[in-house]
């Protein structure tokens, strides 16, 4: 190269070399960092329906029980008011 020296040229040269190796170092760690997000959203996202199939079903036994309690409560009251039961 005209007007570098030949050491000149080989620090720039190295320093390129470095330039890149540490952008390619950033691109690996956010793909990783990207990786790992989208993993643990994933994973909340399992979670969560888990929690809502959860809550479904304790809705449906506490309706469940509550028709019953009533249900148990309308014949009790019933056969109370029924004839001949006093």
């Amino acid at each position: 190269m005209p007007g570098i020296s030949q050491d000149t040229a080989n620090q720039l040269h190295q320093q390129a070399l470095l330039h890149m190796n540490v952008h390619q170092a950033k691109l690996a760690l956010k793909k990783n960092i990207d990786e790992t997000i989208v993993n643990k959203l994933h994973i909340l996202l399992e979670l969560l329906e888990d929690i809502s199939q959860a809550v479904i079903a304790y809705d449906e036994r506490i309706i469940e029980d509550f028709k019953t309690q009533k249900d148990d409560w309308l014949l009790n009251t019933s056969m109370a008011l029924a004839p001949g039961a006093w």
